[in-house]
């Protein structure tokens, strides 16, 4: 099995067995020492360590979950020190059948944080929102980040400027690694935030909640500074962090605009 998929692109979901968590589009190979040990090398010259980790490797949508040691070698027919057992191959297996998950994603090799434009709508599959962006919105950098590119990159979906008798506001959205798994997103945010508040002395102070955003709960920050207003969104996604941020004039009819707009704001499968 591992022939079939050594060298390939890949698709691989760290997971903890129980609960199993989500996935992450990567790049790898699969390599062997001399002694015969497999280990699996990630995309940016890393091996996998210390973990459980999904991987499709020929990119049919089933992937099977691996398990690694400390120091990056595959545990191979024997119960992991966590009591799971894995097969020759080092499949995970249960009752003698390998343990296997479907990937949520499109097996296409689209980079995860590629969004499709269509017309005036944008939607993300993997991070799942759909909007209609207003008529008029001058829609920066959204051609860039809806065509393919290197998958290892982040990744911004959108930064447009909308300006109209109702009101301006500008948003952007991009994905990034997360560095902190251990650490909820509320605490990142709030992290950041004093950052903010030190470097360049914010005058108000910054309003945390969280906020449903598209079916999805993100932490969400609310600040005002010099004339404007912004907010704020992060979320986890499987090992990388969403941020959608919005930045307006600070007028009643620019925020009623923002709120309205966020609103709207849908699954990707919405309608």
């Amino acid at each position: 099995m591992k022939g079939i998929i050594k060298n390939a692109a890949v698709s691989l979901l760290v997971c903890m067995m129980l609960p199993l968590t989500g996935m992450v589009s990567l790049a790898g190979q699969w390599e062997q020492d001399h002694l015969g040990i497999w280990s699996y090398r990630y995309h940016d010259g890393d091996l996998l360590k210390g973990n459980w980790y999904w991987i499709d490797g020929n990119l049919d949508g089933t992937a099977e979950c691996y398990c690694f040691d400390a120091q990056g070698s595959l545990y191979q027919n024997t119960v992991t020190p966590d009591g799971y057992t894995v097969d020759s191959s080092g499949a995970w297996m249960q009752d003698g059948v390998p343990q296997t998950r479907t990937i949520r994603r499109e097996g296409t090799g689209r980079p995860f944080g590629m969004a499709s434009l269509t017309g005036g709508v944008l939607s993300n599959e993997w991070s799942d929102y759909r909007l209609v962006i207003p008529p008029g919105s001058d829609r920066k950098d959204t051609a860039e980040y809806t065509d393919a590119g290197d998958p290892d990159q982040e990744y911004y979906d959108l930064n447009m400027l909308t300006t109209d008798g109702e009101g301006s506001f500008s948003m952007f959205i991009w994905y990034y690694k997360d560095k902190e798994p251990g650490i909820p997103a509320s605490s990142q945010m709030r992290k950041h935030n004093y950052d903010l508040i030190h470097r360049y002395n914010y005058p108000e102070p910054f309003v945390e909640s969280e906020q449903t955003v598209g079916g999805h709960t993100f932490s969400a920050t609310r600040f005002y500074g010099w004339g404007y207003g912004h907010i704020q969104f992060k979320r986890k996604i499987d090992d990388m962090v969403m941020d959608m941020t919005f930045s307006y004039p600070d007028r009643p009819e620019s925020e009623e605009k923002v709120m309205d707009f966020i609103e709207r704001i849908m699954p990707a499968g919405g309608v």
